[in-house]
């Protein structure tokens, strides 16, 4: 009952907290003199208290707490109820949620930020509003502050996104039965060929003319280029002799990007050497003179391929031949 004489009222030393299973003080400031209290604690310990000013009262849970306080005296008693008066706040946090459940994604995809823990407030550093989702054109730093009443938290996210592989063959695709090949491909990190090799590069020989098609996944962080292929037409060449290596000739490097080296050892021959080189065409792409047993040879301006040379003397007669390979 009201009584005009008496007027409750009091205060906490705290009363919007983050975190839980902290201590609070509060202090009587009824109006009248009164002589006795009756203090109700929801959710604290203790419960309840007979003190002027009670304190070390407890809350160990999150949530918000009524707290009520009935002053008495000899005119009378009064009371005051505060609905969540007493507050103590989660920690708010937030949730970073890829296609492939990973901080590292590939170009294109969707990355979405959901915020826990109750949150009230949420800044992005690209958006206003939660949840977001978007899709990342570059690396970045995602920036969140979240705010949970007296709780805050300031979170970054470092967001990194692989490009999509570009693949890039290189070797020949165009040869005569009983030849080989290698087949490199770039443009990843990782490489899976459907004979279930995991190398850059394959060596293949036949001895069936066909068509040979080869797949390769190509893999660059989380980007997956799944459909790449390479056909190679092995063909029944005529006219053109596959040759075997003289022992009398060494070409190196071989293969090459297109600079070799002829190192020739035929001291009983004498006088000038000419080399010839023909593509699998038959047709001729260099001609050089060797006047020296090692002589360097620039073909970078030919195209990837199988090559097939001769050495022959001045007057025409056949030292050593063989074939080299252009892979740049």
């Amino acid at each position: 009952m009201l009584n005009r004489y008496l007027l409750s009222k009091f205060s906490a030393s705290d009363t919007d907290i983050c975190g839980y299973s902290l201590t609070i003080n509060f202090t009587d400031l009824s109006t009248n003199s009164p002589t006795s209290w009756k203090w109700y604690f929801t959710g604290a310990t203790p419960a309840t208290s007979t003190s002027k000013n009670p304190t070390n009262i407890t809350y160990q849970r999150t949530g918000c707490f009524q707290v009520k306080l009935v002053v008495t005296n000899t005119y009378g008693s009064d009371s005051l109820t505060k609905t969540n008066y007493i507050c103590l706040d989660s920690m708010p946090f937030i949730t970073l949620l890829t296609s492939n459940h990973s901080d590292t994604i590939c170009k294109g995809d969707v990355v979405t930020c959901t915020e826990h823990g109750g949150g009230i407030h949420f800044h992005w550093n690209i958006a206003p509003f939660s949840p977001i989702s978007f899709y990342p054109p570059t690396s970045m730093i995602l920036s969140v502050l979240a705010e949970n009443g007296a709780c805050f938290v300031d979170t970054n996210f470092l967001i990194i996104v692989d490009t999509f592989p570009e693949v890039h063959f290189r070797g020949d695709t165009s040869i005569c039965l009983g030849q080989s090949t290698t087949i490199y491909v770039a443009g990843g990190y990782s490489y899976l060929w459907s004979t279930g090799s995991t190398n850059d590069s394959i060596h293949e020989t036949y001895s069936t003319p066909g068509k040979y098609t080869y797949y390769v996944t190509v893999t660059r962080g989380a980007c997956h280029y799944d459909s790449a292929k390479r056909v190679i037409d092995v063909k029944l060449c005529t006219g053109i002799p596959d040759y075997s290596d003289p022992t009398e000739i060494e070409i190196y490097p071989n293969p090459s990007g297109g600079m070799f080296i002829l190192q020739i050892d035929d001291n009983e021959i004498t006088g000038t050497r000419i080399v010839e080189i023909y593509n699998v065409m038959g047709q001729k792409v260099y001609t050089g003179t060797i006047n020296s047993t090692v002589t360097e040879m620039n073909l970078s301006n030919q195209p990837n391929g199988v090559y097939f040379y001769r050495v022959l003397t001045q007057e025409g007669s056949l030292v050593g031949e063989g074939k080299i390979v252009i892979a740049k």
